[in-house]
């Protein structure tokens, strides 16, 4: 299975719907072993806290007096003691796992009475979207756009990353951060045009199959906490995409007509989905012009960009594509897709 090595590959950061209480037992022990089994994580120490549910559609925290709880798993480390009014025990939204912050820095919580937040070091706070958990800690002067630290006074230009505020690397000048940037601009897009006259080419992609994604160079492909957009090295990476005829037709047709042409078009279905969301909702692979790849995750399938291939040239034992549009070539290695075994295909 390649669900344990995912997320030990990660450093233990986690999609938290997985670590839910959905797994139904009368022992919450049981209920919260399985959901750590099923990703690689360590099986003691786990107990179940009740969180605040949030409204699937505006994103917010509901606010009627019952009924307003859930149940999550979290762990308490074992050896782990923060020093009295010095230090805040906190579990981090995402890992489920205990930290201490020290009175220097700043806890922002996702939900206080279950103590789930995040912890940003001295100089530095959260800021983003805390209902989503989108968001990251920049400095004071600066806040999170688009997984970039921005300065306040002047939003056009990007701040230097400083040691551990999860700001950008550089300074970018004239950086796009409207929203409108997460769409689709075909004006600005790379102009290419499928060579009807060329012979068609048919690749080892078959409809239906989910693949993982890299650079020519083994450079994963992943998502990231901050923004929707998909960059090398990615934070979540080994994410199965399948590959889909449209957004309503992802099945596997068996003989002519299964496999990817030069000719054919297909759709890239992300079975991972957005680690924060708590239902596990697939999405589809779409067309940003930010970033290297131009690759962005959105839930709506009218986001979702038609791509047509061609054989890479870069590589000759790999299965590597040059989708029209986007500016790198890809390599395509069959995984299973094990989203829709344990999520169901939504």
């Amino acid at each position: 299975m390649h669900l344990k090595h995912r997320f030990v590959a990660l450093s233990t950061v986690v999609a938290p719907f997985l670590f839910g209480t959905a797994l139904s037992s009368d022992s919450s022990t049981i209920t919260c072993e399985a959901a750590a089994r099923r990703l690689g994580q360590p099986l003691d120490g786990w107990k179940i806290v009740k969180v605040k549910k949030t409204d699937t559609k505006t994103k917010e925290k509901v606010k009627r007096k019952r009924g307003n709880r859930k149940e999550v798993c979290v762990r308490q480390v074992a050896d782990l003691e923060c020093e009295p009014g010095v230090e805040k025990l906190y579990y981090h939204p995402e890992t489920r796992i205990a930290n201490c912050c020290h009175e220097s820095g700043s806890v922002t919580w996702y939900d206080e009475e279950a103590k789930l937040g995040f912890c940003c070091a001295e100089g530095h706070h959260w800021t983003g979207n805390i209902s989503l958990g989108e968001g990251g800690c920049c400095t004071l002067d600066t806040e999170m756009v688009d997984g970039e630290c921005l300065s306040i006074d002047r939003p056009e230009k990007a701040m230097s990353k400083k040691g551990g505020c999860g700001c950008s690397g550089s300074t970018t000048a004239n950086q796009e951060v409207n929203k409108s940037t997460e769409t689709k601009e075909e004006s600005e897009k790379e102009e290419e045009e499928l060579d009807l006259n060329a012979p068609e080419a048919t690749f080892n992609i078959h409809y239906g199959s989910c693949y993982v994604l890299t650079l020519v160079d083994g450079t994963p492909i992943g998502s990231n906490r901050e923004h929707t957009i998909y960059t090398a090295n990615g934070l979540f990476q080994d994410i199965p995409f399948k590959v889909c005829r449209s957004t309503d037709d992802c099945s596997a047709a068996g003989g002519v007509g299964d496999v990817v042409t030069s000719r054919t078009p297909f759709y890239l279905k992300d079975t991972m989905g957005r680690f924060n969301d708590h239902e596990g909702k697939m999405g589809w692979v779409g067309y940003t012009e930010r970033k290297e790849l131009k690759m962005t995750f959105s839930w709506d399938e009218d986001d979702a960009e038609e791509f047509y291939a061609t054989k890479g040239i870069t590589c000759d034992d790999k299965e590597c594509l040059k989708l029209y549009g986007l500016p790198l070539e890809l390599v395509f290695s069959q995984t299973e897709c094990w989203g829709e075994e344990f999520l169901g295909d939504r």
